[in-house]
């Protein structure tokens, strides 16, 4: 017999008996829906007359996974960053911890009952993928490794909301910090790295110096960048990923899922060291120097 963190397990049934989850995954369906309907109604219409195009279904994949991955950022860290807060404002965080389980296995637990809802939405959506699969563009193995992937940011995400929400006191301040930390990993670096390559093509004159410029290892606790190495991989540069043809360097989604992984496996290690009572007894004493006479 499986033994279920009694966490999760216990999550997973208050969770269940609401109606606010079922609430959550229509809201989510419709959302990824809407843009999807107009773009093939769009597409469908200029081809009435010169016939269906199999590039169609390639974009509404593309299409699907964008909008999937902005949503995604933004429900991950609401439901990972209350995940220690929540049981220190309802005081029962103490009774926890009193109890047989390790520090280890709460903030596991705690992980694993926020992600479980999102891993539940994106299970949801893969239907909605087998349109490329039907009609072409994409193969099965292509929409299984998009939602692997996203399952693995997913639980990157929720380690990082987990561990802010064990070092702070507060729902609102967790939230706060963790929105913030997720917007510099995912923009900021982004951000930190245009201006290594603006100073890097001024240095050495010319445009064509992007063709040797290397993306820095250190870039791959972006989740974006291997979101779109992915992406890149399955149907090439459309649209927007035109750009990373300058990079001569190819963007390993498998590398960018094994630093996201080691990364989860760290802050839960963190995060339940800081949850550990015996750990808090560190603090720096005040020493009260005698005058010599």
């Amino acid at each position: 017999m499986v033994k279920i963190n009694p966490v999760l397990r216990n999550e997973s049934k208050i969770s269940s008996r609401t109606f606010r989850i079922s609430l959550m995954i229509f809201f989510y369906i419709l959302f990824l829906t809407i843009p999807i309907l107009f773009m093939y109604y769009i597409s469908t219409s200029e081809s009435y007359y010169m016939g269906m195009n199999p590039s169609i279904f390639v974009n509404l994949y593309l299409l699907i996974a964008c909008v999937q991955a902005v949503l995604l950022m933004f429900i991950v860290p609401a439901l990972s960053a209350p995940a220690i807060t929540s049981e220190r404002e309802k005081q029962t965080l103490d009774i926890l911890l009193s109890t047989k389980m390790t520090p280890l296995s709460i903030v596991t637990g705690k992980l694993l009952a926020s992600a479980s809802k999102v891993i539940l939405l994106i299970l949801c959506t893969i239907p909605i993928y087998s349109l490329g699969f039907l009609f072409g563009g994409v193969n099965f193995f292509q929409i299984i490794m998009l939602n692997l992937y996203f399952i693995i940011t997913t639980l990157y995400v929720s380690a990082i909301g987990v561990c802010i929400s064990s070092f702070v006191k507060t729902s609102k301040v967790a939230n706060v910090l963790t929105y913030g930390l997720v917007l510099f990993v995912v923009i900021g670096t982004i951000g930190i790295f245009l201006i290594y390559t603006f100073i890097y093509v001024s240095k050495n004159h010319g445009m064509n110096s992007m063709l040797n410029l290397k993306i820095p290892f250190w870039l791959y606790i972006n989740p974006a960048l291997g979101f779109v190495g992915l992406l890149k991989s399955q149907i090439g540069a459309i649209g927007p990923l035109t750009i990373l043809n300058e990079y001569s360097t190819t963007i390993n989604p498998f590398l960018a899922m094994g630093v996201q992984s080691v990364l989860t496996i760290l802050l839960i290690l963190l995060a339940s060291f800081k949850l550990n009572p015996l750990n808090n007894k560190f603090s720096i004493k005040k020493f009260k120097v005698k005058k010599v006479k």
